[in-house]
């Protein structure tokens, strides 16, 4: 669907049909032109949607769900639509209506099919009702549900959860396996069928991912690694509680929470508390009152990481929505000062909002370039925070139409994006000072390949150290953190 569909917003935007708001969040996060976040339209959308909750939460999973799985819908389409031609909105009612029968287990086949077909003549594609209808009753009839995928059938078969798989009648998936050199007398390109799949291609079309950023990952990290990668991208993202140090320990908000219903288990890394699925935290009194922040267990650990002290002078850079900054703010026991810089003033509320509930009154927001905020004030700052813009494949699982965005070409502009950011902050530390550079990236060219060419220009900094998270399915998402010290 265009992107001018989306502009006739009083037109549709009070449809009380989930699924018709769901199709307009998934064409404008995949629209070539569109670059806004999958949650960010969703939220805008819903503000004046006339929905129920239920309905609002069936939107939200339906929007991140198509974005989230858009690979492997599109393989399963590819095997039951012989159309080499599908019309843009055609395609997105089938995409809709293959994840409702195939990933959401509480919505019946015939009414995933019905609402499909409601939901191509509602926008106006009246003519492709009986397309529609076919299509997903023959997939509805070829699919099995199992608790496990058959291995047997690695081109028909796969896991949806830990508890549930479906195997088709017909092959959807590539090659499993990746070829190998022959010897003399051998079938020629023979698989080599040893353990599980290893096609970077298989594991891109399962995990629905880019093939291309799959096998970044397996030339660089192995199979194994890269296949714990690919498992964790399609979880449902975890909501982390971080207590507030200046108010609760970990055990006492865990308490509180228990107190309003909300049974919250210790993350692994003892940082936060996680928070079961659907607890609707803007509604809890202990978070009304200041008692904790809703943050990334991995994130959370930038603030230990990067030692600021009482009375440090700090500059936060990319620092919306203020997460970090108030975590080093009650780690400062909120004395001295912190400086949060962004360009978006929108954002920047978000960091107000957050510092006003926790009581931290040491934060100062200020709107505008960090680059140049950071070249302006040369040597003034005890700690320097860079969380810099990146390419998100650490957290592909909350930024969902992130890895359709993914590129060489984008990579290398969002390269120099973080050159010329941390080339400014590293002036901004003063002698004996330390900076941190920090993305929620796995590649090398934004964190590690970054960092040590920009070193080796800069005799006056060392790298003190250096480390790489991986997304857990337990715990937080993916992050590289770099700890960067000024020789006094």
């Amino acid at each position: 669907m265009a992107r001018r569909d989306l502009t006739r917003h009083s037109a549709h935007s009070y449809s009380q049909n989930p699924r018709r708001h769901a199709l307009e969040v998934v064409s404008e996060a995949l629209s070539p032109t569109g670059r806004g976040f999958a949650q960010e339209l969703l939220e805008e959308r819903l503000e004046c949607a006339r929905l129920s909750p239920e309905d609002r939460r069936l939107t939200a999973e339906l929007s991140f769900g198509v974005i989230r799985r858009l690979r492997t819908l599109d393989a399963i389409l590819a095997a039951y639509a012989q159309r080499t031609q599908l019309d843009p909105s055609v395609r997105q009612v089938l995409r809709l209506g293959l994840y409702q029968l195939i990933f959401m287990e509480r919505i019946p086949a015939h009414a995933a099919v019905d609402e499909s077909v409601r939901l191509a003549r509602v926008t106006g594609k009246r003519t492709a009702t009986g397309f529609v209808n076919a299509i997903l009753r023959t997939a509805a009839r070829e699919a099995v549900f199992s608790p496990l995928p058959d291995a047997a059938q690695p081109r028909r078969s796969f896991a949806i959860t830990d508890a549930r798989a479906v195997t088709f009648a017909r092959d959807i998936l590539p090659e499993p396996f990746e070829t190998r050199a022959t010897e003399p007398g051998e079938e020629l390109n023979k698989p080599l069928q040893v353990g599980p799949p290893t096609s970077a291609d298989w594991l891109a079309a399962v995990h629905s991912l880019p093939t291309a950023l799959v096998r970044r990952w397996i030339e660089r990290y192995g199979v194994e690694r890269a296949r714990g990668v690919c498992a964790t991208v399609n979880d449902i993202p975890p909501t982390f509680a971080r207590p507030n140090s200046t108010k609760v320990t970990l055990e006492q908000l865990r308490n509180r929470l228990k107190e309003e219903g909300v049974e919250a288990a210790p993350s692994p890394s003892g940082r936060t508390l996680r928070l079961p699925p659907h607890v609707q935290v803007a509604k809890l009194k202990c978070f009304a009152e200041g008692l904790f922040q809703v943050q990334d267990d991995s994130s959370a650990a930038i603030a230990e990481f990067i030692g600021v002290a009482p009375e440090m002078q700090v500059l936060d850079l990319c620092a919306a929505p203020g997460g970090k900054s108030c975590a080093m703010a009650e780690r400062m026991q909120r004395r001295g000062q912190i400086i949060a810089v962004d360009s978006s003033a929108k954002r920047l509320t978000r960091v107000t909002e957050n510092m006003q509930r926790l009581d931290l009154p040491i934060i100062a927001s200020v709107e505008g370039d960090g680059a140049e905020f950071a070249r302006l004030n040369a040597g003034k700052f005890d700690r320097v925070l860079l969380d810099a813009p990146c390419s998100n494949t650490g957290v592909l699982r909350r930024r969902v139409e992130a890895r359709w965005r993914f590129s060489a070409e984008s990579l290398a502009e969002l390269v120099a994006i973080q050159r010329r950011l941390l080339d400014a902050a590293l002036q901004a530390v003063k002698a004996g000072g330390a900076l941190v550079y920090s993305t929620c990236s796995l590649e090398a060219e934004e964190n590690t390949g970054l960092v040590s060419a920009l070193l080796a220009e800069r005799p006056a900094f060392r790298l003190e150290e250096e480390r790489q998270l991986f997304p857990s399915r337990d715990g937080g998402d993916g992050l590289y953190m770099a700890r960067i010290v000024r020789n006094g």
